[in-house]
Formats: C-alpha cells, structure tokens, sequence
C-alpha cells in the first residue's frame, strides 16, 4: 500500500537532528507508543494525529491496530535516524514532472532515474523551456515522488487521501528552521 512520506523541502541541506524531529513529534503527540513487534521507529499514532492529518472524501477506510501481525493498517515510520545519503522514492507517475523555473514538463524524467533501483540524487536531466539543469531534488514531482534524508512516513495511505495540516507543517519548520513538504509512494 502507499505511503504519505513527509520531509524538508531542501534534501540537500545540513542534516536536521533526528532527535529534533522525534521530541517535535513527541510534543504534538502526533506519536503514539512503539510498535513492539516491528523494527525501530514504528509507532501507533498517537492522539493528535488526526487533527494533525486531513482526510479527504466521505469516510476513508483507516485501520490503526492490525487484526493480525501480517495485516497492513496505518502507523508511523521515522526515518533518517542513521540516514546521512539521500533516499528517494517514487510511484508510478501520472501526471509528469514539471521544471521548477519555467512549470514545462520534463518528458525525459527517467533518465535521471536510471537504471538503479536507488537512483543518484546529483544526475541532471535539461528543461526543453528553459535550458536548467535540474538535479533529482530539484524537478517538482508534484507530489509523486521525493528525496529525502529525514522523513515522516505515514503507511497505509492512498495518493490524495491525506494531507499535514498547516499545523504540524508549521511546527516542524519551528522545530527544525526548515520548510517540510509532502509525497506519496510505495514504500519498498
């Protein structure tokens, strides 16, 4: 199932502490416990968490507490706790990429995928409207795709579903000194 993954705007900027981004967390009580049976930094939500996430539509289908270990249900994944690399992920596309500067289509996007199933987060790919060289971290993936080092993911969550609120994005940018953005992807 996708995943809401949650992020700084600027992947290539100076490492946030992960321990800044926890006690943030911590203090929204946007974190529940810790899920015992899974590896580190998996947790239940916790009792903010639904004023801190928007959900679209009628009434999404949100399990919190598995039926069984093996049932997929929506909890939180922290990462970067040891990340220094870049992490990028990504779904399948359907709308294409846009250049930052001039907002023309980048139709030639998977070159700067390549052929690595962790693609280099430096490779360039040129905008067709405007000649710039854009890096991974650069190209507007409209909300389909993103780099990361530090990241909140939250699973079991369909592209379009949820949404940070204004709120938690603005408490993270106190927290941190930087903007957080948001994607959707599988995660692997």
């Amino acid at each position: 199932m996708p995943s809401l993954f949650i992020h700084p705007v600027d992947a290539t900027e100076e490492l946030i502490p992960f321990t800044t981004m926890m006690t943030c967390l911590e203090e929204m009580r946007f974190l529940g416990s810790r899920l015992a049976a899974r590896v580190d930094q998996h947790y239940y939500i916790g009792e903010s968490f639904l004023q801190l996430i928007s959900f679209m539509g009628c009434a999404p289908a949100l399990q919190f507490h598995p039926e069984s270990e093996l049932d997929p249900f929506c909890h939180i994944i922290l990462h970067g706790e040891q990340q220094t690399s870049l992490i990028f992920k990504h779904d399948l596309l359907h709308r294409l990429p846009r250049c930052p500067e001039c907002r023309t289509s980048i139709k030639d996007w998977q070159d700067l995928l390549g052929q690595s199933p962790q693609p280099d987060p430096y490779r360039t790919v040129t905008c067709s409207g405007c000649d710039a060289r854009l890096t991974l971290t650069q190209v507007d993936w409209r909300s389909q795709a993103g780099a990361f080092r530090l990241a909140i993911e939250i699973t079991s969550i369909y592209p379009q579903e949820a949404l940070p609120t204004e709120a938690l994005l603005n408490r993270l940018q106190q927290s941190t000194g930087q903007h957080w953005k948001y994607f959707y992807a599988k995660p692997e």
